[in-house]
């Protein structure tokens, strides 16, 4: 479920998205900043400017673990 509606998110922002590379780097910086803005209003979390690095962002997996780490 999380899943899905983080692609639903990532989809909305880039239709052209290949989920196979590295997600961060798809992204240009207003894309980047309306995919955490999304992320944030869709599962009601706040991320802070340390989980926003590519690692948290490399791919749907790795989005995924930031989110559930801040729904705690």
């Amino acid at each position: 479920m999380v899943e899905r509606k983080i692609k639903k998110i990532i989809k909305s922002i880039k239709k052209d998205v290949n989920f196979k590379n590295e997600l961060a780097k798809q992204f240009d910086s207003m894309q980047f900043l309306n995919l955490i803005v999304n992320l944030e209003s869709v599962f009601k979390i706040k991320l802070s400017e340390k989980n926003i690095n590519d690692t948290n962002f490399k791919n749907v997996e790795s989005i995924k673990k930031i989110i559930n780490e801040k729904k705690k």
